[in-house]
């Protein structure tokens, strides 16, 4: 809580706050804080008397929440500007209790609007305001005035000054914090690992964010995705200031960047801190027209050998080329560079397009791996094409790939419905040699590479193909097998050979884990299709780390001519 003593020191004259000193020169020097920018200065023009009359009426005509809204504005303009003043004066030498309790008064009177002369309110408004303030220093003025309460004598280590420090300390834990996400993104672009260092960025973005948030810088009129990226800007010139790395590795940095981040850093300005953000602007500039002569380049030399030698790979790769330089110009609103290819890349797509017979080329003459790229080049290059033509040949392709997959599926099926648990699993072992085949053969024909989500996803449509030729007592015996004790127990041996794989038997230990994950996912799929999710069964934890001793006979005998004897009962 904040106790100001004025009214009982009238009577003593509150120390003026010291002006800045003149060197010998005569000229006085800049103020060592730096708060803030402060706002042009605006200039009132005179108004006439039926505009003041006009002006007067709108006031008293306007809804209370209106007059609230602008008055809680000026009293918190008010009370940050007497922030200033009382940190200025710390800065500056410390203050007497008198001159503290000075600065103090005038926070509450410039602050009574926002807090109805409450003392717990007016306590969190000067906390908010201080937080607000201290954010935007430097960290040379942090320890400036870290060193001014370190030195104050005991007596005048107040409630105030105690909740400096622990407005600092608390401030610059924030910022170490992300600090480290600099730290590690900088590994990554060194690892030559995008994906990672985008991710570590996002995370820097979202603490700014929150920590933006809990410092009460985002108002409902300002955007916390914008406001962050502004934030992390001036925190990487922090980070290069106390950065060991050399100029090849922070040119490596910037250009690993997204160009959108590239973009957002550029035009963020001077926001709530007084770092100076210059050698970061130079470092980004100097990366972005790295990375724009890289795509020129290569852009150059694809239009080069689509017209000396055109064929669907060089079409492909012109169309890459464009889109990339193209996507670089636009997101950094530089369009000079793209301007200058338009017409090259329009005379040579028309010749090569020409050469290659496009559109008109048959699509059953492409192969898997021709057949997106190509619809993707032609819509980059504003090729006429028929859509829709590639996405039924796509579709259709993918469906015939599966076949073989859903065949060798349906017959496992069939076994786990008679309870063979031991043909099944021949059967099982053909889903997952023709499974392993169809993974990238869909990853062309689809565009994108498949990762754990997407290999389920895939498995999934294949057991939801299979089941819908299936007869129901089929399923429901399929599943009963898959939901017995023995299975379980074996399913979890199965899984567990993929973490042995350091070992001559590390390609057959890895298929014989897959077949373990198929059986539990049939499992679940099944359960789903016939709505006895509640009737799954599961192993505790002490069973699936003793599965393989836990096997009965029959299972074990299954289990040990399946991996030709690679699964053992632990030793006694």
């Amino acid at each position: 809580m904040i106790r100001s003593k004025a009214a009982q020191l009238r009577h003593h004259t509150v120390a003026p706050l010291p002006g800045p000193k003149r060197p010998a020169d005569g000229k006085p020097t800049k103020p060592g804080l730096q708060l803030l920018p402060p706002q042009a200065p605006r200039l009132k023009r005179q108004r006439s008397l039926l505009e003041k009359i006009q002006h007067r009426w709108a006031k008293l005509m306007a809804p209370p929440a209106a007059r609230t809204q602008r008055t809680q504005e000026k009293a918190s303009q008010k009370t940050h500007e007497a922030t200033q003043l009382l940190l200025a004066h710390l800065l500056v030498d410390l203050p007497s209790p008198e001159a503290i309790d000075g600065h103090l008064d005038r926070i509450n009177r410039a602050s009574r609007p926002l807090t109805n002369a409450d003392a717990h309110q007016a306590t969190d408004a000067f906390r908010k305001c201080l937080r607000m303030q201290l954010f935007a220093l430097p960290p040379e003025d942090l320890d400036q005035l870290q060193a001014r309460v370190d030195l104050a004598p005991s007596g005048q280590r107040d409630a105030v000054l105690r909740g400096l420090v622990r407005e600092i300390d608390a401030l610059r834990k924030d910022r170490q914090d992300i600090l480290k996400f600099f730290d590690k993104a900088l590994q990554a672009s060194e690892n030559k690992d995008p994906a990672t260092m985008d991710d570590q960025l996002s995370q820097a973005w979202g603490k700014a964010v929150r920590l933006l948030q809990n410092y009460q810088l985002v108002g409902p009129a300002e955007d916390p995705v914008a406001l962050g990226e502004a934030l992390l800007k001036p925190l990487c010139a922090l980070w290069l200031q106390g950065q060991p790395a050399d100029d090849e590795q922070l040119k490596r940095f910037f250009q690993a960047m997204p160009a959108s981040r590239q973009a957002a850093w550029l035009a963020a300005g001077p926001q709530h801190m007084s770092v100076d953000g210059r050698a970061v602007d130079r470092l980004l500039k100097k990366a972005i027209a790295q990375t724009e002569a890289t795509l020129v380049a290569a852009l150059r030399d694809a239009c080069k050998a689509a017209y000396e030698q055109p064929s669907i790979e060089t079409l492909v790769k012109l169309a890459d080329a464009w889109a990339a330089l193209q996507k670089h110009c636009n997101t950094l609103n530089r369009p000079t560079a793209a301007a200058g290819f338009q017409y090259r890349v329009a005379m040579t797509t028309r010749l090569a397009s020409e050469h290659l017979k496009l559109p008109d080329r048959p699509l059953d003459a492409l192969s898997d791996q021709e057949l997106h790229p190509l619809s993707q080049a032609l819509q980059t290059l504003n090729i006429p094409h028929d859509p829709q033509a590639f996405v039924r040949e796509i579709a259709e392709r993918q469906a015939f790939r599966r076949e073989p997959c859903a065949e060798s599926l349906q017959r496992a099926l069939r076994q786990l419905a008679n309870g063979d648990l031991d043909v099944a699993l021949g059967y099982l072992a053909e889903v997952d040699r023709h499974f392993e085949s169809l993974v990238p053969i869909h990853e062309a024909l689809a565009g994108r590479r498949l990762d754990i989500d997407g290999r389920t996803e895939l498995a999934y449509r294949l057991f939801q193909e299979v089941f819908e030729n299936a007869a129901p007592h089929t399923l429901k015996s399929a599943f009963a097998t898959l939901n017995d004790e023995q299975t379980l127990l074996l399913t979890q041996v199965l899984m567990n050979m993929g973490l042995q794989a350091e070992d001559d038997d590390a390609t057959d230990k890895a298929a014989f884990s897959r077949i373990g994950t198929q059986l539990l996912l049939l499992k679940g799929a099944l359960a789903q299709q016939l709505q006895k999710t509640g009737e799954m069964k599961s192993l505790s934890k002490e069973q699936a780390q003793a599965a393989a001793g836990l096997l009965d006979r029959k299972t074990f005998a299954i289990a040990f001519r399946f991996t030709d004897g690679l699964v053992q009962r632990p030793m006694e």
